[in-house]
């Protein structure tokens, strides 16, 4: 989503049926910015609100896991996930990977 996110709330939105405008999609973009989203956390989050939203930046793991920790993930990757269509959307080389 965060590569191209109009794009990808127009998939949601023809998925589910809906009719929305460029105005709307603007708006939905506007709304679920990473800035605008944390801004509220408190009152929608409560007291989880500073373990949801962090940085906001990919990649930002990296400063949370160790190498043996991620290397474990790597490997229930590999089990799990790689290979499959969720796999694949992921990206897991680009964006998950030490």
């Amino acid at each position: 989503m965060k590569e191209d996110l109009s794009r990808e709330l127009r998939k949601i939105s023809d998925f589910y049926g809906l009719a929305v405008t460029d105005e709307q999609i603007k708006l939905v973009q506007e709304k679920t910015t990473f800035s605008s989203m944390k801004e509220k956390s408190s009152s929608t989050h409560g007291d989880l609100a500073n373990a949801f939203f962090r940085k906001g930046e990919v990649g930002d793991w990296k400063s949370l896991f160790t190498e043996e920790q991620s290397k474990e993930v790597d490997a229930q990757f590999e089990k799990y996930l790689a290979g499959t269509k969720l796999g694949n959307m992921i990206k897991y080389e680009k964006y998950c990977t030490f």
